[in-house]
């Protein structure tokens, strides 16, 4: 006796059981009548020795499928198969008979991106935030980052697999990124001038603030600035000789450098006849 047979059927996974199949197709073998409710599909491909019908889930048993990532078998139920024997009377159809197939529910391609990412030293670890998509609502992928840098310096930040059962519904892509943690430091340098030599030299030195952002999501979080110290006696030379005194930090970061030199006193000769 011809075995009934189903086609297979497959989704990708998405932990949703209203997506799965309302009908399957059904290899009925041509010496079967079937039941009024079973629709003839002219759409499958041929099966030698069969009819091929689109059968409601309702005569399906598909109690097997728990919606997680895996291959289940799917078979005529009870009231498929009762149906079935209502429309033909005349024959004996065994349960053996009843072959099925397979519904298949693939992994969920995902993908954790690690987006280029420059951040201020703050004093505490920094890190990049990793960007997951395609991922079930409601869920979480088990993963673990490179550890990230507390003091201004780079390196490449990449994601981890955990064991987590969560990830074996997935085909995870992992797209490393590149951490850069940078500071800008401000120095303030005087100096006096020696009369008897024509040149200055380094008398003191301070040290300055520099101004930038702290939430690291705002459009403006990278731009900073500093200001000059002006001290009486002196004028400014160079604020250019290190650092740029303002912009946009684009990598580690610097020193800005102001550089005053002592005012040269101006003697008044006067000739007197």
């Amino acid at each position: 006796t011809a075995a009934i047979t189903m086609a297979p059927a497959t989704k990708v996974y998405d932990n949703d059981a209203t997506t799965d199949p309302s009908s399957y197709t059904v290899y009925l073998p041509t010496e079967y009548t079937a039941p009024s409710t079973w629709t003839s599909d002219n759409t499958a491909t041929a099966v030698t020795g069969t009819t091929a019908y689109t059968v409601p889930v309702a005569d399906v048993d598909v109690t097997a499928i728990d919606q997680n990532v895996g291959a289940y078998a799917v078979t005529l139920n009870a009231t498929g198969m009762a149906a079935l024997a209502a429309a033909n009377p005349g024959l004996l159809i065994a349960n053996k008979v009843n072959v099925g197939g397979t519904y298949t529910i693939t992994k969920r391609p995902a993908t954790i991106t690690l987006p280029d990412t420059i951040l201020w030293a703050n004093g505490q670890e920094q890190n990049i935030t990793p960007v997951v998509s395609n991922i079930v609502t409601g869920q979480t992928l088990g993963y673990t980052l490179t550890a990230g840098l507390t003091k201004p310096g780079t390196e490449t930040v990449t994601a981890t697999l955990t064991n987590a059962a969560v990830n074996d519904n997935y085909d995870i892509t992992i797209i490393p990124g590149k951490l850069t943690v940078g500071d800008v430091t401000v120095v303030y340098q005087y100096q006096d001038y020696d009369a008897a030599s024509g040149t200055y030299h380094l008398a003191t030195t301070t040290t300055g603030t520099v101004t930038h952002g702290t939430d690291r999501t705002a459009a403006d979080y990278l731009t900073y600035s500093t200001t000059g110290a002006a001290k009486t006696g002196y004028t400014l030379v160079s604020d250019d000789t290190g650092y740029a005194p303002n912009g946009t930090l684009s990598d580690v970061g610097g020193q800005v450098v102001y550089i005053y030199q002592q005012n040269k006193e101006t003697a008044t000769v006067t000739f007197m006849d």
